[in-house]
């Protein structure tokens, strides 16, 4: 997701229909530190974590179910996100 990810929840969870299924994929580097908060957030959005997969070494993946409809940003506290580290190769 990019730096203001969350109007990217915000949107999805607009166009989405209640019960759907949506699948956040984001770096690790950039939110495994803050991954609690963040989970937070996804449900203060009306968004339920039905899965927290961190089994592949780049990527956690975030399996989430409409369940509400999203609040007002400008109330909800979403975590600073890193800056992805990219490894020289």
């Amino acid at each position: 997701m990019g730096t203001n990810y969350a109007q990217f929840l915000k949107e999805a969870n607009r166009i989405a229909k209640p019960g759907a299924r949506i699948l956040v994929a984001e770096v690790k580097s950039r939110c495994e530190e803050v991954l609690d908060t963040f989970s937070q957030l996804l449900h203060d959005m009306g968004f339920k974590v039905d899965q927290v997969d961190k089994d592949n070494k780049m990527f956690i993946m975030l399996y989430l179910t409409k369940v509400g409809e999203c609040g007002a940003l400008n109330k909800l506290t979403a975590p600073q996100l890193k800056v992805c580290q990219y490894k020289k190769r």
